[in-house]
């Protein structure tokens, strides 16, 4: 007979190293190309160039349901229907567009909305050429199941 498993104790727990938090959002709804944005950086994610880095202006904050980053309370990367957008003072810049905008509904009438635009963001980000994959991260190349 198999034993079950030790629960974690408070002193067995500490002996694990805790992990950096470092938030990050990932950008590219559809067909565009894929961004993501971490550590006060906007990155693409094909060949991990900087698109625009941001210095310390205050507390970064990312908002996976609303598809944008806020720096000091103001929004400073976000993506709508239209395209992929970051602003560094006045100045407003499109890094991303596509031929076809996706629906991005707002589930008003639902109690999780938040949540649920969230996940309609992730699914959205992990479509690749036209067709979804699991994470496009691990999987580069599409495929139907």
């Amino acid at each position: 007979m198999q034993e079950p498993p030790r629960p974690v104790t408070p002193s067995h727990a500490a002996s694990f190293p805790a992990a950096p938090e470092r938030p990050f959002l990932t950008f590219g709804l559809g067909d565009r190309p894929k961004f993501v944005f971490q550590g006060g950086e906007l990155r693409r994610v094909a060949d991990g160039a900087v698109v625009h880095a941001w210095g310390h202006g205050g507390e970064v904050v990312t908002d996976p349901a609303g598809g944008r980053v806020l720096l000091g309370g103001e929004p400073i990367v976000w993506e709508d229907a239209d395209g992929l957008f970051w602003r560094d003072g006045g100045a407003v810049a499109c890094a991303a567009e596509s031929a076809h905008r996706p629906a991005l509904p707002d589930f008003a009438d639902s109690p999780w909305a938040g949540t649920l635009r969230a996940l309609h963001r992730e699914i959205l980000v992990n479509v690749v050429d036209g067709l979804p994959v699991p994470n496009f991260w691990v999987y580069r190349r599409p495929w139907r199941r």
